[in-house]
């Protein structure tokens, strides 16, 4: 075995060496790049002589080296296959979008496998095509609008408010028509959000919707101004020619009306199709109605009954004012329709105290018709029984009116013996 001096000449050599491998990795990696033109020999040709040094044996196997790895590039994912895949599902996926949108696809298409460029300039993007149904939706959106302007045929809106806002230094409602990702921003002034005397603005935010008819159209804002006084004038006419007595409408609560002496609730306020109407808390039920048994909220929608509809001119101001009588104990099964269902008088019957005031009792019999019994003494053995709520007692029929659907009756069958003979008398008296 034969010993290798150390001499300046081979540390030279292999300084050399160190230098030119990265030489030659720069070199192949640009001649992979590029497209093979002349400059290109030209500089990998400089490149080769800057490297002389280096051993023939090394070279081979660098060479051989740098084809298996490019062997091994060129057998993995194929671009143009996977490029083509996209658009294949993209297009089968959105079959919805426009022409303009199918015929750009197409050329693109067509560019890439002419030039055989696999990654074109302007590529598609998954997101160019959502943007396109955002468009579609809010060009929709603006013609909904334009349509709903037509002074022809006015259109009314139905959608929610979802924010206040200020508009021209005025306070306003935001309405998004039909959502508030692609459709137009409609904004209602207060002043034409047709509020009744003490209502406030953010109350209308509780209702299901407002009806609202479009004036100034923005179409590069995606913006227009609302009137929703001009669409409950148009709506109310539309109701007052549509409906009849004996039909079941739609009604929204809008609220209860209470008596300014004794605080208790005297009617429901509804809103029916544009409509004001004002229903008694006695055309709730057949029976008796406490404000427990009020369960009905602000912006609940209710099925009423129409039991009236009248027309009035006042001879003061010579203002036409239209009305709708509705019921909802109307649509709700009648006890007094079937006469097996009504009490006979002189009979005894159980109930259920539902009601205590201070001189009466409002007891509920079993067939749902109510019976009024005043209070009992108060050295009547049991009274504290007979004066609480929920609590079932035995009471005796001494008078009842068809007509006015009334019952009367008395704890006491002493008391209701008495009120049946002067009931009776009563009634002979008047047949004479």
């Amino acid at each position: 075995m034969t010993e290798r001096k150390i001499t300046p000449e081979l540390l030279a050599g292999e300084e050399n060496q160190e230098e030119t491998q990265p030489a030659q990795e720069e070199a192949q990696e640009t001649q992979t790049t590029t497209w093979g033109g002349q400059e290109d020999q030209e500089e990998m040709e400089h490149l080769n002589g800057e490297t002389g040094n280096v051993d023939a044996e090394e070279d081979e196997e660098n060479e051989e080296n740098y084809e298996e790895d490019i062997t091994e590039k060129n057998s993995g994912i194929n671009i143009q296959e996977v490029f083509d895949q996209v658009i294949r599902e993209e297009t089968s996926q959105d079959d919805d979008l426009s022409e303009e949108t199918k015929k750009e696809i197409q050329e693109q298409e067509e560019m890439v496998n002419k030039t055989g460029i696999t990654e074109p300039a302007g590529a598609i993007n998954p997101m160019r095509m959502y943007d396109e149904r955002d468009r579609q939706a809010s060009l929709e959106a603006l013609q909904m609008v334009y349509d709903a302007r037509n002074p022809v045929h006015r259109g009314i809106l139905k959608y929610q408010a979802v924010d206040v806002g200020d508009y021209r230094g005025e306070r306003c409602l935001i309405i998004y028509i039909p959502d508030i990702q692609s459709g137009v921003e409609g904004i209602l002034p207060e002043s034409k959000a047709a509020l009744r005397k003490g209502q406030e603005l953010e109350s209308l935010m509780r209702l299901p919707y407002l009806r609202v008819t479009p004036e100034e159209i923005f179409r590069e804002e995606g913006q227009c101004t609302l009137n929703r006084t001009l669409a409950e004038k148009i709506e109310a006419q539309r109701t007052w020619n549509e409906v009849s007595e004996g039909d079941d409408v739609d009604a929204i609560v809008l609220g209860y009306k209470r008596s300014p002496k004794t605080r208790s609730i005297l009617y429901m306020v509804l809103d029916i199709g544009g409509i004001v109407s004002r229903m008694p808390i006695y055309e709730i039920s057949h029976n008796y109605v406490s404000e427990k048994d009020l369960k009905y909220t602000r912006g609940q929608t209710l099925k009423v009954r129409v039991i009236k509809k009248e027309e009035k001119t006042s001879e003061i101001d010579q203002k036409t004012r239209r009305r709708l009588k509705v019921s909802l104990r109307a649509r709700e099964f009648n006890p007094w329709m079937q006469e097996r269902y009504i009490p006979k008088i002189g009979q005894q019957y159980m109930g259920t105290i539902i009601h205590n005031s201070e001189k009466w009792l409002h007891i509920r019999l079993a067939t749902g018709i109510e019976v009024l019994a005043p209070r009992p003494s108060l050295n009547y053995i049991g009274r504290e029984k007979l004066t609480t709520v929920g609590n079932n007692v035995a009471i005796y029929i001494t008078r009842i009116d068809r007509e006015r659907r009334f019952v009367r009756g008395n704890f006491s069958r002493q008391e209701a013996l008495k009120e049946i003979r002067i009931f009776t008398r009563r009634q002979l008296a008047q047949q004479q």
